[in-house]
């Protein structure tokens, strides 16, 4: 491995210190594993663009699967 700096806003450096600290870890573990997930999570469509998938976290309408082009764009597409 080779050694990184990596400057990071005091909040932020705190977070991730708390979430380290409560998964039993080291700050420089925490960070890869961060960054291995940030990673993958990100796919390259036929152009050869990246975009991220769409995550909603939280309630939604019942018909969202079947209307999901009026809830996107509006009146449906």
């Amino acid at each position: 491995m080779r050694v990184t700096t990596v400057m990071l806003p005091p909040k932020l450096k705190a977070k991730a210190s708390s979430r380290a600290r409560k998964l039993g870890i080291a700050m420089g573990e925490f960070i890869r594993d961060a960054m291995d997930k940030a990673l993958a999570d990100r796919r390259e469509n036929v152009k050869g663009t990246m975009f991220d998938p769409i995550v909603y976290k939280g309630r939604c309408p019942a018909d969202v699967s079947r209307n999901i082009d009026k809830y996107l764009y509006g009146n449906g597409r």
